[in-house]
């Protein structure tokens, strides 16, 4: 009895972990979607250029949310333009209707800058960002208007020990019965885009479904950080 007993607890006790390791990988698993799920492709760009152009001179589709970027020729990638003073945000985006998304974005990152991926929901600046800030990996909602007072963090983790370089983000939304699910990752291209990170997913209700997608940088380097490439993945 007291073996059968022994052997119950140890189960459950397992399966307890089992669940817990699920829910802590970062991978959605309550409607939302998978880092690795075939879904087809929205849109991608590399941001290549035979001149130093602002974001909106090299692609008239990309909107403005704050700041100004620029698209750098001998980079190869989108960046905090020249005119940018520091500490402020640079932030732009594709318009693309979509509930279900993976964004994928390719990035030097700067460590004393902040860098993210957006789920664009309102046409007042209003989305969702996955980015790394702080050596910290974050979720956070803005509600737009301009109004610093309207920004929340959804989720977070501790420090990382990361050192400025080359890093993936993928930022992972789906959208129904009115709410949000979200989760992302970062990984490591230089050892097969390993997850080094990741922000377990959450839940939001405040905004309907996404308007398009792109890029912010908290630009506190002097125009350090950039993105190379970016893709949307969805419907």
């Amino acid at each position: 009895m007291i073996l059968a007993g022994s052997l119950r607890l140890l189960l459950a006790l397992l399966i307890v972990l089992l669940i817990l390791g699920c829910v802590g990988d970062g991978h959605l698993s309550r409607g939302g979607i998978d880092p690795d799920e075939d879904l087809p492709t929205l849109w991608e760009e590399e941001f290549s250029s035979e001149a130093d152009v602002p974001l909106q001179v090299h692609d008239p589709s990309w909107r403005m949310i704050f700041g100004e970027l620029q698209v750098s020729s001998s980079l190869g990638a989108v960046r905090a333009a020249p005119t940018s003073r520091e500490g402020i945000d640079d932030y732009a985006y594709l318009p693309q209707p979509a509930t279900k998304i993976r964004i994928v974005q390719d990035w030097y990152w700067d460590s004393a800058d902040g860098v993210g991926a957006e789920n664009v929901v309102g046409i007042n600046g209003s989305l969702y960002e996955l980015d790394l800030w702080q050596d910290r990996l974050q979720l956070f909602r803005y509600d737009g208007g301009g109004d610093p007072s309207v920004y929340a963090t959804l989720r977070t983790t501790s420090r990382l020990g990361l050192e400025s370089g080359f890093y993936r983000l993928v930022f992972l939304c789906s959208y129904s019965d009115g709410k949000w699910i979200l989760s992302g990752e970062i990984q490591d291209p230089n050892r097969d885009y390993r997850k080094l990170a990741a922000v377990r997913e959450t839940t939001d209700s405040v905004h309907g479904p996404s308007i398009g997608q792109g890029l912010g940088i908290y630009n506190n380097s002097g125009k350090a950080s950039y993105l190379l490439r970016m893709r949307v993945d969805g419907y």
